[in-house]
């Protein structure tokens, strides 16, 4: 396995990172591994309204950066007191698909003696509590994995920047943010630091055969320049929601999702589809489809089944979307 080393903390630049070594993959590597740490910052999942997700007057007045991810899924907040791990790896699947992610993360925490465990869709917990949340995407033939580790996270920082949806608590049967997530760090001893931690994991999880990349001053320019042409421009973290006049919201198996309608005369002028959901397709393919489409079930379901019958859409199916739109009486 490969690994770059960089000492950034802007998530656009690692985002970037990200998209770059998709197209200047090694050609001797199967798998490149990134473990990197960002100031702090609010992750929007690519699919979500930005206005809706985060306390704007808080995350201004405490200078919090917001990116979003080229991933689906949630929100979230990192810091310094926050790892983030890339996977990126030679090969696409049809479908999301978390699990040798996932399980690769928690063997390695178990290593360490943190009794990690998955215990729902993306997230890794310690006792049920969440310590890590995970987001892939598939591009040019690559899959991306990326994820979270709550080491020593100002909890009170993350709890104030995200509007936290209550229904996703509530479905938690908890309260809050507080008491759905833990920290690692109340896990380990209590004098493990930040950086023993973070070599270790690094560490027993390349193993000994791990070769280590540095990028030459060009490649870092070209991911900088990719950082400022799309992940730090507001177009791209703001400037996606478009006025609709009908809007419906539900939390279904795969996650919340938001479809947002410009109808005229009941025919689908306009549609904008939102949440934390994952997807293996640009949701604009979705999109695309309804627009034209009569608001009636059948003429919806019909566009909508030839683009999710490959499970497209993680854990929701076109019946799902076709019930959320037209609720029985």
């Amino acid at each position: 396995m490969y690994t770059i080393s960089c000492e950034e903390q802007d998530a656009a630049f690692y985002f970037a990172l990200e998209e770059y070594c998709i197209t200047n993959f090694p050609a001797e590597a199967d798998t490149l591994f990134l473990l990197w740490q960002t100031r702090p910052t609010v992750m929007l999942g690519k699919y979500q309204n930005a206005f809706k997700e985060v306390d704007s007057a808080y995350i201004d007045a405490e200078s919090i950066d917001v990116v979003r991810r080229p991933s689906g899924g949630g929100a979230i907040y990192t810091d310094g007191g926050c790892y983030q791990y890339s996977f990126i790896v030679d090969g696409q699947h049809q479908v999301i698909d978390f699990e040798p992610y996932m399980d690769r993360i928690i063997h390695t925490l178990q290593t360490l003696g943190i009794p990690a465990e998955r215990n729902s869709r993306n997230d890794i917990a310690i006792h049920g509590q969440k310590i890590s949340g995970n987001a892939q995407y598939m591009k040019a033939g690559f899959t991306v994995h990326h994820g979270t580790l709550l080491f020593d996270t100002n909890i009170d920082h993350m709890a104030a920047a995200l509007k936290v949806d209550p229904e996703k608590l509530r479905s938690k049967g908890i309260d809050s943010v507080r008491e759905r997530t833990t920290l690692i760090s109340d896990h380990v001893g209590p004098t493990t630091e930040r950086n023993w931690f973070a070599d270790a994991f690094r560490r027993n999880l390349l193993g000994q055969e791990a070769h280590i990349l540095e990028l030459t001053p060009e490649q870092y320019e070209a991911v900088q320049q990719l950082a400022e042409q799309k992940y730090r421009r507001w177009e791209w973290n703001y400037g996606q929601s478009r006025e609709t006049n009908f809007s419906v919201t539900g939390r279904l198996p795969g996650g919340r999702i938001e479809i947002a309608l410009q109808l005229d005369h009941y025919v689908i002028q306009d549609c904008q589809i939102s949440g934390d959901f994952f997807s293996s397709i640009d949701i604009d393919t979705l999109e695309f489809a309804l627009r034209g489409s009569r608001f009636e079930k059948s003429d919806i379901a019909n566009r909508l089944t030839p683009i999710l019958s490959e499970g497209q859409l993680y854990c929701i199916t076109t019946n799902d979307i076709v019930e959320l739109l037209f609720p029985e009486a």
